[in-house]
């Protein structure tokens, strides 16, 4: 398969993709509360034309991801691959207590993760 009929697939999801979630954001009265816009990760964000895809198919700003302010191998997580990654690493950290619990929101977030991680790494392994 040649990158044109690998695109001439994929675009149409996309552009499917952005929409659901712009209409998924007005049902939930969401879609105002995002002025600064939208910030797109992962690795289908390095897909050209993907943040432009974005911004027609949700009708705000939209930019990439990627870490930042992010120490030691800085240089190998500095893709859009590992934001969300780095983010969680970043948030724990942050959000950690001395005696080694977490609290409030940041609790029942910290568990949803760590469950699904869990649930997760016990699949692919």
């Amino acid at each position: 398969m040649n990158q044109q009929m690998l695109a001439e697939v994929i675009e149409p999801r996309i552009q499917e993709l952005f929409e659901l979630v712009r209409a998924e954001l007005f049902r939930t009265g969401f879609e105002d509360s995002l002025p600064a816009g939208v910030v797109l990760t992962g690795g289908s964000s390095l897909l050209p034309g993907a943040v432009e895809a974005a911004e027609a198919g949700l009708g705000m700003q939209v930019r990439r991801g990627t870490p930042r302010e992010v120490g030691g191998l800085s240089d190998v997580v500095a893709s859009p691959i590992y934001a969300t990654g780095v983010g969680l690493v970043k948030f724990g950290i942050e959000n950690y207590r001395a005696d080694n619990r977490f609290y409030g929101v940041e609790a029942s977030l910290y568990r949803r993760m760590k469950g699904r991680v869990t649930d997760w790494l016990g699949k692919a392994l």
